[in-house]
């Protein structure tokens, strides 16, 4: 046996052999509960993700330019044609809104929310009409109020 490992050991008031298999026991213990801990905050996180290929997407330029705006908000109402992102984009979306978007990139949570956000603030009657179709209940408005509501409030205590 090491003598490192006896001098610990002993350091730490444990002798003998029934105190060696207890601690051994002990640490077996420890690493099978690190192990499932680990593996729960794992198991979380979607295998699957939606793709990435249009996370380049300049949103602001989308945002400030009507046409292509209102292009994108009659392709996800199925009043126009959609281009090929536009269909990607209508086809996610329940998905996304009922799993709060675990299956998004980074990239995706934020222009989402930029985008949700915008819809909301700026172009009301586009956003009742999406809101109607992919989130009746509201479950997404009412967590982004609560969020605007959190920026807003963490704003003015920083300030």
């Amino acid at each position: 046996m090491n003598t490192e490992f006896i001098f610990y050991f002993n350091l730490v008031g444990v002798s003998g052999n029934h105190n060696f298999s207890t601690m051994l026991k002990f640490i077996n213990s420890t690493f099978m509960l690190l192990y499932l801990i680990f593996a729960m905050t794992t198991a979380d996180e979607p295998k699957e993700k939606y793709t990435t290929k249009y996370d380049n997407i300049n949103l602001d330029d989308v945002l400030s330019n009507k046409r292509l705006l209102k292009s994108y908000i009659k392709c996800l109402l199925s009043e126009g044609p959609c281009t090929t992102d536009g269909a990607e984009l209508k086809q996610s979306i329940p998905d996304a809104i009922e799993t709060n978007c675990t299956k998004c990139s980074q990239t995706q949570r934020e222009g989402s929310q930029k985008v949700m956000y915008f819809l909301i603030d700026n172009e009301k009657e586009a956003w009742a009409q999406l809101e109607k179709k992919y989130d009746p209940t509201g479950s997404y408005k009412k967590r982004y109020l609560a969020s605007k509501d959190f920026t807003t409030t963490a704003k003015t205590v920083e300030e």
